[in-house]
């Protein structure tokens, strides 16, 4: 017995992420695609965050709890680029002017 339920539970690993999780992960892929993330990756990923989740759960969240922590988001810490040197880590900040998409880096740690 304890040999099928060891392997139940490997079985069930195998499946991947699952829920909230799993939602990140794909949130994460098209927002890559759609917004042309740097290649590095960003240190903290916004579609883990709390407030991603709150956005997309409007049902279970009340409008007025997520424009609060919207207000309250310090949004700086979802622009930080990761970065093969430990000394050194960038910011990606994006801005549209009329048709063409301007992207700056600004290093911020060294």
């Amino acid at each position: 017995k304890q040999q099928q339920r060891h392997n139940a539970t490997r079985t069930k690993n195998k499946r991947g992420p699952v829920g909230t999780e799993a939602r990140a992960i794909a949130s994460l892929e098209k927002n890559n695609k759609a917004f042309d993330y740097p290649s590095e990756g960003f240190v903290t990923k916004v579609e883990y965050s709390l407030l991603y989740n709150m956005i997309e759960e409007p049902t279970i969240y009340p409008e007025e709890t997520v424009l609060n922590q919207i207000a309250d988001e310090d949004f700086t810490e979802y622009m930080i680029v990761n970065s093969t040197s430990p000394t050194r880590q960038r910011s990606y900040f994006e801005e549209e002017n009329e048709d063409e998409v301007v992207v700056e880096e600004r290093i911020i740690h060294y």
